[in-house]
C-alpha cells in the first residue's frame, strides 16, 4: 500500500502519523527502502510560555516497513 505524508496509519492497533517516505531525508537519516517514518505522538517537546517559536526536547520518529501498516480512520478535526 502507498502512503502519503500526513496519513494516519495503524500498527498493532496504535495510530501514528506518516512523517517520512522511503528515500526521504529526516534530519541526518534517510528513510530506508520500502519503509515509512512514523510518529506515534510520544516524546512531545514542551512549549515554553512565550509561544510556539521555542521548543526544548526532540520527538522520536520510527522507520518501519510500510507493509506492516494499515490506513487508519479518518480523523475528527477540531478547532
Amino acid at each position: 500500500m502507498q502512503f502519503n505524508l500526513g496519513d494516519i496509519v495503524v500498527l498493532d492497533d496504535e495510530p501514528c502519523v506518516v512523517v517520512g517516505l522511503s528515500g526521504q531525508l529526516l534530519g541526518d537519516e534517510e528513510v530506508p527502502e520500502e519503509h515509512i517514518a512514523v510518529w506515534f505522538g510520544g516524546n512531545n517537546p514542551k512549549r515554553w510560555d512565550s509561544g510556539y517559536e521555542q521548543v526544548k526536547g526532540r520527538i522520536e520518529v520510527w522507520t518501519i516497513p510500510a507493509a506492516y501498516f494499515n490506513l487508519g480512520p479518518t480523523p475528527i478535526v477540531s478547532h
